[in-house]
């Protein structure tokens, strides 16, 4: 496949033999060096500069160590400083690059990239030099040579050949296009004779070169790759070549214009991969020595066909795959009937070595082979129909064998069981529970490796069954061939979806770890998650038979339940009465004996019933079910009944949605007074924390009724708080505080009672999990729920319990601050917001401490800017002492510094509310700190031509600001100079850019304070015409809304609680707003009266001077609603 345009470019590159210059234009004596004086000499301007780098590292350190502010902004001068500083010496280092680089310069860039690789204190140094020498010609051209000859940074040469292409390929610029030209030659000559390691760099480099350049620049450059792969001999080159193949492919797939490209050849890449395929799974059966070679090569082919197969194979629009590719996709289905065949017959344990190891071989074969089976099938279905046969014996044949390796894995034998199993011991703290987690992670790891096989067999039904390929009794009959539909329902329960041995043994000595495996993350990749996902299947492909088979086995089953069941001896009696929490002889009854068959297959079957929740949804009563049945089971009568009621609580959650409507009302009190059992202390801790998780689920429903589980409130929390200390793991910690903060926000004020306990249980977690930031977080998230469900009563009466949390959580001195903050700042908004009189004091004096958050970091400017809101319209009814006063140039500072560092705009729109609020409370003190912050908003009202909400909310600033303090306003107009033209410039922009606005609040505001300005200033009277249409716009909306809808009685009445210093505040102050109090029609035929008096002319000859008829009109209608609204406010 070698073209022209290759051999012309080959016969100018030099070959291995010759040892000429690398660039054509070098000549036969030795360049110039690359570094006159050695790398060290190259290296020396850099120590002037690492005094001042460390001085600035340790200045860094100290900044980080102070607590003031003066500390950290010289830390930041002087690490500026130093920064500035390195660059200056990076753009000045004394080198003078070549014109171009050649081999003679080899040995000083090998050294160069061994001294990069070292990572010392001139690392960042060297690397400069390295990265000014890309830009120079031939510099790619002696990376390939120091990957050929070099031999001791051939692996370095080829890490920083893949880097610079990464990086620098796309430039147009540097390499130019005839070093291009022969680096692409070069690379397609060393991919294939080096070392794997060296190849995978080089494969990578060469498939993103190939994605760039190819069609366009590189036309050959796929079909080149791909005849020196064919034209390989030895395995090493074939799978070095492969590889490289597979990455170009990967590569190109996802690049439309060489789509096309790759799809005329795919069908001989998929001969090509074939034939490699056959050869190296040929070449790992016969030949042991290079097993593991050829393993890898095979089943990286096979990996290159479900790319080939995806992305690579002509396709005809409508009838799937184009005649060319159907034969490539038989051939492949083709390649499980070999795979299988090769595999050992005998049962794996009287398997010798070599045959387990074949075994194993095979096995992860099928797996590739399965998982790309998996990803085509619905696209090639029609050529995988001849093969489904050999799927269905392959799957039937693992499937049994799976079944009794399952059977003896279960088998209480001295194989299957450990040292310590029969030892009982619960972890009761942190250490102890992750080492012996970590022993049964260990052991779960073997199962799921030695059961992998069958989890994709399970995977592949699911799949065919999904696809329709098999139909619900066909997959069926590959569990119990022959047998009826029970029966192999029956079989996988029993072999699949039951509890393991392990599982057992999990559940008896490590509950809580048991718990928390239930979570769906824990079960992929696991058998019982597989089982899980083909019930579901087959329920969803037919529900009707499927659920009918689960309840005739539950049925028959509950039938039996008289034979299985044993009377209670003295264990089992204590164990209901009190040692089933796993410290008394009656729980080690409970769990230490077998677990009868009866209870297995009941457990499998009820979770099947589980999981089929959705299509039992109309047949199935579960609140009757439960009363009639399944409390029954509840009764400790069946040794392993543990097992029972955890499986029941479990059920409890996945029915929760009809437990949630009114057919369950009459059920609904048992199966909460149920759960509520199972959760006390006589219970086994892993069906107290199971009973806790699907109560849990009941109360987080939306359709939840509070009224059955009322009554049981008191019991409800105490057996909460007493479960939360039985734990050690922050993520059961986390689970129960989330079940807390759910009955809070269902219940809110009825829990009044029991804050005490919540505050003093939740302190015992913030005190016990100070490694575990996700449990702080929950805490922090509880709390501030709490604060706000209880109102001002529990600051009043916990504010000591609280501040200690809060003080913690917003210490932007720890590192846990990063976690915490934003809750932290939640908790203490809420705290301020519902403080009563007498805690103000304690919260006012955490002041100081909200300006180092802010001085510290701007990542939480809208929970700092509220918190700073709070505490302005506090501090002007706090004491005499209250530090606002003082720390009001310190506050306009922050404001300042905020307009500056943020970045977004929400974040801005915080700092002008804050402004606005500091205005207007303390006018006169906050005006002259606040001139520059006025000025630079007002040229941004003037400047922007596009609406943003932050020019919004300037608006928003200044229409108040302009009509509640006009002598300022004016004095602002008069500092900037031209006071009537930015007059005019403002009350044409207001008036522009009210339409855009949508609040009715802001429209109304901006309205009024327009009148205003045509009253006060007269020079505003040619604009008069534009204020009667916006004043007769805005009128209509408030009208809509009723005046915006509250009046002084009941302004704010739903918000905040009588006791609150904060919403006392803001209800004084929002019922002095002039936009609710004002009649907008009213207040502007005061403004045009005085207007005309100010003219010495009467209104009506004013306005017949200045106004179109049509306006009067709507001037008229104006007149008569404001005229109706002061006759209704009077009466």
């Amino acid at each position: 496949m070698a073209s022209a345009s290759e051999t012309s470019v080959s016969s100018s590159f030099p070959s291995r033999a010759e040892s000429t210059s690398i660039s054509s234009s070098s000549s036969s004596s030795s360049p110039p060096p690359l570094f006159p004086g050695g790398l060290k000499a190259a290296m020396s301007t850099s120590h002037s500069s690492a005094a001042p780098s460390a001085s600035s590292s340790n200045s860094s350190r100290r900044a980080r160590e102070g607590d003031s502010a003066a500390e950290r902004q010289e830390g930041r001068r002087q690490r500026g400083a130093a920064a500035a500083e390195e660059r200056l010496v990076e753009e000045d280092d004394g080198m003078v690059l070549p014109a171009e680089l050649s081999v003679g310069h080899a040995p000083e860039v090998a050294t160069l990239l061994v001294s990069v690789a070292r990572h010392d204190s001139q690392h960042r140094r060297l690397l400069h030099l390295l990265t000014r020498l890309q830009s120079v010609p031939g510099f790619y051209l002696l990376l390939l040579h120091l990957v050929e000859c070099q031999q001791s940074c051939s692996l370095l040469a080829a890490i920083h050949f893949r880097t610079v292409v990464s990086a620098s390929w796309r430039n147009r610029e540097c390499p130019g296009e005839l070093e291009r030209q022969r680096v692409r030659v070069r690379l397609l000559e060393l991919v294939m004779c080096q070392k794997l390691k060296i190849a995978e760099f080089l494969g990578i480099a060469l498939s993103i070169i190939i994605r760039h350049d190819f069609p366009r620049k590189w036309p050959d450059g796929l079909a080149l790759l791909v005849s020196r792969v064919n034209a390989a001999q030895e395995l090493g080159q074939q799978h070095r070549g492969l590889m490289c193949l597979h990455l170009s492919v990967n590569a190109l797939v996802s690049k439309t214009l060489a789509k096309a490209y790759v799809q005329r050849l795919g069908p001989e890449l998929m001969d090509l991969v074939t034939k490699y395929w056959r050869s190296s799974f040929s070449h790992c059966l016969n030949h042991p020595k290079d097993r593991a070679v050829s393993h890898k090569m095979s089943k990286l082919c096979l990996q290159m066909c479900r790319n080939i197969l995806l992305y690579a194979l002509p396709m005809d629009e409508k009838d799937g795959p184009a005649v060319s590719s159907r034969e490539s996709v038989r051939l492949f289905f083709s390649f499980g009937e070999l795979i299988s065949g090769a595999m050992p017959s005998k049962p794996t344990a009287h398997q010798n070595a070599q045959e387990r190891e074949l075994t194993r071989i095979c096995r992860s074969q099928l797996s590739v082979f399965g998982d790309t089976m998996r990803q085509t099938m619905q696209k090639f279905r029609r050529e995988f129909a001849p093969f489904l046969p050999f799927v269905k014996a392959t799957i039937a044949t693992q499937l049994s064998a799976a079944a009794q390796a399952i059977e003896v894995a279960n088998q209480p034998t001295s194989d299957n069981q450990e040292d310590g199993d029969d030892e009982y011991t619960i972890p009761d703290n942190l250490d102890d529970f992750e080492d012996l987690s970590e022993k049964l992670e260990e052991r779960y790891k073997k199962q799921r490796k030695r059961f992998a096989f069958t989890v994709d067999c399970l995977g592949y039904l699911s799949v065919c069954l999904n696809e329709k390929l098999l139909g619900v009794e066909e997959a069926l009959q590959l569990f119990a061939v022959g047998q009826s539909a029970d029966h192999c329902l029956q079989v996988f329960f029993a072999r699949f979806l039951a509890m393991t041995a392990l599982d057992h043994r999990t559940l008896t000595r490590h509950p809580e770890y048991y718990h928390l495996r239930q979570n769906s993350g824990h079960q992929a990749g696991t058998v019982g998650g597989a089982a899980e996902q083909f019930f579901v299947s087959l329920a969803n492909a037919a529900p009707k038979p499927i659920c009918a088979h689960a309840r005739n086995l539950y049925s028959n089953l509950w039938k039996e339940r008289g034979r299985s069941s044993v009377q209670q001896q003295k264990g089992g009696s204590s164990a209901a009465s009190g040692g089933g929490a796993g410290t008394g002889a009656g729980g080690l009854s409970a769990l230490a004996v077998n677990p009868s068959d009866w209870v297995l297959q009941m457990d499998a079957i009820l979770r099947a019933l589980g999981l089929a929740r959705e299509e039992l949804h109309m047949e199935v009563r579960f609140g009757h079910w439960f009363s009639t049945m399944l409390v029954e089971m509840l009764q400790p009568v069946y040794p392993g009944y543990v097992i029972l009621q955890r499986r029941i609580a479990w059920l409890c959650g996945r029915w929760r949605h009809q437990l949630g409507l009114a057919i369950s009302e009459p059920h609904r009190s048992a199966v909460y007074g149920a759960l509520l059992s199972m959760m006390g202390d006589t219970c086994f801790l892993v069906v107290r924390l199971a009973a806790a998780r699907g109560l849990g689920k009941q109360v987080k429903l939306a359709n939840y009724s509070k009224k059955e589980l009322v009554p049981h409130i008191p019991t409800l929390l105490s057996v909460l708080f007493r479960l939360i200390h039985a734990t050690v793991h922050s993520d059961t910690h986390v689970e129960l505080l989330l079940m807390l903060q759910a009955v809070f926000q269902k219940h809110g004020r009825q829990l009044a009672d029991h804050v005490g306990a919540l505050i003093e249980c939740v302190n015992a977690m913030w005190s016990a999990n100070e490694n575990h930031q996700a449990t702080r977080h929950t805490v922090l998230r509880l709390l501030s729920l709490v604060v706000t469900s209880m109102g001002s009563p529990v600051v009043a009466r916990y504010c000591e319990h609280l501040l200690p949390v809060t003080r913690v959580s917003v210490d932007v001195s720890s590192s846990d601050s990063l976690y915490l903050l934003h809750d932290g700042l939640d908790l203490w908004l809420q705290l301020l917001q519902y403080t009563p009189p007498k805690s103000l004091p304690v919260l006012m004096s955490m002041f100081p401490q909200l300006l180092v958050v802010i001085d510290h970091t701007w990542d939480e400017a809208i929970a700092s800017m509220d918190l700073l809101q709070t505490y302005i319209m506090l501090g002007v009814n706090a004491s005499s002492t209250s530090p606002l006063a003082s720390a009001l140039p310190a506050i306009v500072s922050v404001l300042n510094n905020g307009m500056e560092v943020l970045a977004f705009d929400q974040g801005r729109v915080q700092v002008v509310r804050t402004v606005n609020v500091l205005l207007q409370v303390l006018p006169l003190e906050a005006y002259e700190l606040l001139v520059p912050f006025l000025g630079y908003a007002l040229e941004r009202i003037l400047s922007d031509e596009e609406v943003t909400s932050i020019v919004l909310e300037l608006h928003k600033l200044f229409s108040r600001f302009s009509f509640t303090h006009p002598t300022l306003f004016i004095q602002l107009l008069q500092a900037k100079g031209a006071a009537e033209e930015l007059l005019a410039g403002l009350f044409d922009t207001l008036v522009e850019q009210l339409d855009r606005c949508r609040d009715i609040y802001q429209r109304k505001m901006t309205a009024l304070a327009l009148c205003a300005m045509l009253a006060r200033y007269p020079v505003l009277l040619p604009r008069l015409a534009s204020l009667i249409g916006v004043v007769t716009s805005v009128a209509i909306d408030v009208s809509y809304v009723g005046g915006l809808g509250l009046s002084d009685e009941d302004f704010f009445e739903e918000e905040g609680d009588e006791h609150s210093c904060y919403f006392a505040q803001q209800r004084r102050l929002s019922t002095q707003d002039f936009v609710y109090r004002l009649n907008l029609g009213a207040f502007f035929l005061e403004c045009l009266a005085e207007t005309a008096a100010t003219l010495g002319q009467s209104v009506n000859e004013m306005l017949q001077q200045r106004v179109e008829p049509a306006l009067l009109k709507q001037l008229a209608a104006l007149d008569t609603s404001a005229t109706a609204a002061t006759a209704a406010s009077s009466s």
